[in-house]
């Protein structure tokens, strides 16, 4: 999503998650004025599943992910990313037959 700013397959799997809709969000207005995300892989490197709460599963997990950058219609870099260890919860729940991402929480 971030490569090429299409971001309409990750909005239709995190239609009812506000901090997905977000970075959404800020991934259209980069390539919307023109600008450009180059970023690296990133790998899970860990997945803890916590339970389930009222239909929804709960899971931690980590996240590595490799440096990056925003550039802007010029090519200038604008933001600059480390990348590194990242710790993160999620909520999913089936909606009609296809699981969905409710709810995303940065831990570290």
């Amino acid at each position: 999503m971030q490569r090429t700013g299409d971001t309409s397959v990750y909005r239709r799997m995190t239609s009812t998650c506000s901090a997905c809709k977000q970075f959404a969000d800020s991934v259209d207005d980069v390539y919307r004025s023109g600008g450009s995300a180059e970023v690296g892989e990133g790998s899970v490197t860990a997945i803890r599943p916590l339970g389930r709460r009222n239909g929804f599963l709960i899971f931690d997990y980590d996240l590595d992910t490799a440096p990056g950058r925003i550039l802007d219609a010029g090519g200038k870099v604008v933001q600059r990313f480390d990348g590194g260890p990242s710790s993160f919860q999620v909520s999913v729940r089936k909606v009609k037959g296809t699981w969905v991402v409710t709810d995303l929480t940065e831990l570290t």
